[in-house]
């Protein structure tokens, strides 16, 4: 005779091939190494499933070149292809009227450099967007020039860098280490915890509060997505940043 612990294992067992025979006779067991995987669907009714919020987390800094008209409003990315162009979903309002400001010329369509926080989604279903493969939904200005950096600028150094002035003054942060630079004095650095806004650093010697919204240089007239507060010591500096590609 079977005891108890005995006959709740058969249970088990009998269970789980009822199970994975059920499964197997609709199809719906796992691919073998080498085929193609199963589909994996979000729980819809999961309060801790690790999809994002909001499509907005999948928006990162792109650079590029921009041309607005009356039926275009494309987007081409450094490096890239004219055919590789995007149609520009603009949730700001800013890029058309930073475009009129930036175009040197009288053709409507000239290509203009910018930096902006984008996404990628599918084509428009109408409309001239709709003969686009791709469309990129501005969520953010990253930097606009009025003079200043274009293509060649190295975007893939630094994953964040900002800018100040009376005094000048630069920061990089770079791998978890801002750099700070100033006319008078040698640059000064110090290792980073990046975890939480605002940030400080590792000896708490430093402290960076970093805003998102428009910060417009104050000689150069350049427009940055970040407003930079940057204070150790005595000093507190003010200024504005934009967002690298680097870590």
């Amino acid at each position: 005779m079977l005891s108890k612990r005995d006959f709740r294992i058969a249970i088990v067992v009998f269970v789980a091939a009822g199970i994975y025979f059920g499964l197997a006779g609709r199809g719906s067991l796992p691919y073998e190494d080498g085929d193609q995987p199963m589909e994996v669907l979000p729980n819809e009714g999961s309060e801790s499933n690790s999809f994002p919020d909001s499509m907005d987390d999948y928006a990162g800094p792109v650079f590029g070149y921009f041309v607005m008209g009356p039926e275009v409003k494309t987007f081409v990315e450094c490096g890239s292809l004219e055919s590789t162009a995007l149609w520009v979903d603009d949730q700001t309002d800013s890029i058309q009227p930073l475009y009129l400001e930036s175009a040197t010329s009288a053709d409507e369509y000239e290509p203009v450099f910018g930096s902006v926080i984008m996404r990628q989604e599918t084509r428009k279903n109408e409309g001239f967007g709709a003969d686009y493969d791709q469309t990129g939904v501005v969520t953010g200005i990253n930097y606009w020039p009025n003079e200043g950096f274009g293509c060649d600028y190295p975007w893939d150094t630094f994953s964040m860098r900002a800018f100040g002035n009376e005094p000048f003054w630069m920061m990089e942060i770079s791998n978890a280490t801002l750099i700070l630079s100033r006319p008078d004095g040698p640059k000064q650095s110090w290792l980073m915890n990046m975890n939480e806004s605002p940030f400080t650093s590792v000896d708490q010697e430093v402290r960076l509060e970093v805003t998102e919204k428009t910060c417009q240089d104050s000689m150069s007239g350049n427009r940055f997505g970040l407003a930079i507060t940057l204070s150790y010591g005595d000093s507190r500096l003010k200024g504005c940043g934009m967002k690298g590609t680097g870590t």
